[in-house]
């Protein structure tokens, strides 16, 4: 077994059925089955020498790499499948949790063959397995997100990849497709623990590091980046944690534990509002702590150190509030596939296709924007001013061309 695999084996293990178990097999499988090989051939990545895949030659185009990766990591995708009929959690805690976790990069390589494998379905007519497996990709991406901050991030990474998949197959998706794709999104748009769970185990990792600057020689380890006014900062907090008596270290132990706590709160209670209101979280952290701290006073101390080590918010929260609005989006899509088989056209309207409660956008405060046009239409949201103007492609947007009906 690959050594990562054993560590994290060692660190945690499901008492109940758990799909993060099934995730991890998952990964393991691509592993031995050569998953580096193929990407490096899929992508050109690698040492430039060309990956020895057998029954696959070289210079092979996309189809051919879809097609064998589809033979070569079906069992992968069958656990993938499985750990998503399960109940999911990270069973790791943050004494056993390294930092990155190692399964991360396994997790995106399992997004990129998700997608691989997919296209290959489309390609042979089965709209319905390519759709299901773009699917299974979505979910097992935002479920991954609730172990940790940086879970979050590389849970958006790996929806990113698979969506993209979503965006080249809009026009093959059959009317029973569509349906899937209406009852799967509304899913992850009704369940919203992943972010709140992120930053509850996120507190742990968090008081963790912060006692540990408080403890070693050292407050910060020097970071070349970082300009001569911030190292000035960090040395004149290590003059005051080296003047500390033991009595009163141990006392901004238990405070810093506490502000830990208490910001982590703060932000767990934003992210259990409505989406819209998730970004109010960095406002009342504002209003809690002042924006610098007095060093030289215990609770500013106390302040200071629970500051610097509070997990980043802002590029996650703004990537939670963009992922639930590109699943929207796919959303509106499937509704305007169904309109035009029922009606033959393009509705003129998007009341015309769905409830007010899925048109609305509740980032932007607006409705999503439909543009029909001669050759397709466009769709997208406004989004906030931390967001932009965000369209369900992975990239520039561009208008979805009308095609050929596909049969239901």
């Amino acid at each position: 077994m690959t050594s990562w695999i054993i560590a994290v084996a060692l660190a945690g293990q499901s008492a109940q059925p758990n799909g993060f178990d099934d995730y991890l097999r998952a990964i393991r499988v691509l592993e031995q089955r050569g998953v580096r090989d193929y990407l490096s051939s899929r992508f050109g990545t690698g040492d430039g020498k060309p990956a020895n895949l057998p029954g696959l030659s070289a210079g092979a185009d996309r189809l051919s790499h879809a097609r064998w990766a589809a033979d070569r990591f079906r069992p992968a995708i069958e656990l993938l499948r499985e750990g998503n009929s399960k109940a999911w959690s990270d069973p790791r805690s943050a004494e056993t949790l390294g930092d990155p976790a190692p399964e991360f990069n396994g997790y995106k390589q399992l997004a990129k063959v998700i997608t691989d494998v997919a296209y290959a379905a489309y390609s042979r007519g089965d709209s319905a397995r390519g759709t299901h497996t773009l699917l299974d990709g979505l979910v097992f991406s935002e479920r991954i997100g609730g172990s940790s901050v940086l879970g979050q991030l590389v849970g958006h990474a790996c929806f990113l990849i698979v969506l993209n998949g979503f965006d080249r197959e809009l026009s093959r998706l059959s009317q029973r497709d569509a349906l899937q794709v209406i009852e799967v999104t509304t899913e992850l748009l009704r369940d919203t623990s992943a972010l709140p769970s992120a930053y509850a185990r996120e507190e742990a990792f968090a008081s963790r590091a912060a006692l540990s600057s408080i403890d070693r020689p050292g407050y910060q380890e020097p970071q070349d980046f970082l300009d001569a006014s911030t190292h000035s900062y960090y040395r004149a907090v290590d003059q005051h944690l080296s003047a500390l008596t033991p009595a009163a270290k141990q006392t901004l132990r238990v405070n810093v534990r506490l502000r830990l706590r208490q910001l982590m709160h703060l932000l767990q209670e934003a992210f259990r509002k409505d989406e819209a209101k998730w970004s109010d979280g960095f406002a009342e952290l504002d209003a809690f702590f002042p924006r610098e701290p007095n060093i030289t006073t215990p609770s500013g101390l106390a302040d200071r150190i629970a500051l610097d080590h509070l997990p980043i918010t802002a590029p996650v929260v703004n990537a939670a509030l963009i992922r639930r609005a590109k699943v929207r989006l796919l959303r509106l899509h499937a509704r305007l596939r169904i309109y035009r088989w029922n009606h033959g056209r393009m509705p003129k309207d998007l009341s015309e296709v769905a409830a007010a409660d899925e048109i609305n956008d509740p980032l932007s405060g607006t409705r999503f924007l439909f543009e029909p046009r001669t050759e397709g239409y466009r769709l997208n949201s406004l989004g906030s001013k931390k967001t932009g103007e965000i369209d369900m492609e992975f990239g520039a947007a561009k208008p979805v061309k009308n095609e050929e009906v596909t049969p239901p």
